[in-house]
């Protein structure tokens, strides 16, 4: 007789692994997922700039908007109604939003924003308003 030392059985991780990932929880999950457009926001001396990724949009499909400091940017896809020639298994492809809000600091000129769509990317330049520098004065002491 031989002895051998138990091993615990280990899980299958790798068990139905594509049936697990793409099974339909994950694509009710991706479903719920709320779009959200990246940004950068540079500054400089003359100007802030600020950079949206909101790719598969036109610029048709983007609004840029101003009111009391806030800058909103907001963006919607809709898909119109389904070819019912074409028979489909899934159909994911549905309306997609997205919104974004930024607060703008006095010292820029919120009537002198451009903006520039291009492959996917919105940039959006803010300059900043001129500030006269104040003279220094020189106060007696008596």
């Amino acid at each position: 007789m031989t002895l051998v030392r138990y091993q615990k059985p280990r899980p299958r991780i790798f068990n139905n692994l594509f049936e697990d990932f793409f099974n339909d929880d994950f694509y009710d999950h991706v479903e719920k997922i709320n779009r959200k457009a990246l940004a950068n926001v540079m500054e400089n001396d003359n100007e802030v700039t600020l950079e949206l990724l909101v790719p598969g949009f036109s610029k048709e499909q983007i609004t840029v908007e101003v009111n009391d400091n806030v800058l909103t940017v907001k963006g919607e896809i809709k898909i119109e109604t389904i070819d019912d020639k074409k028979r489909y298994n899934r159909q994911e492809f549905n309306q997609s939003n997205f919104e974004r809000t930024f607060t703008l600091q006095d010292n820029l000129d919120d009537d002198k924003i451009t903006a520039k769509y291009e492959n996917g990317v919105l940039i959006l330049s803010i300059p900043k308003l001129e500030v006269e520098e104040k003279k220094k004065k020189l106060i007696n002491i008596f």
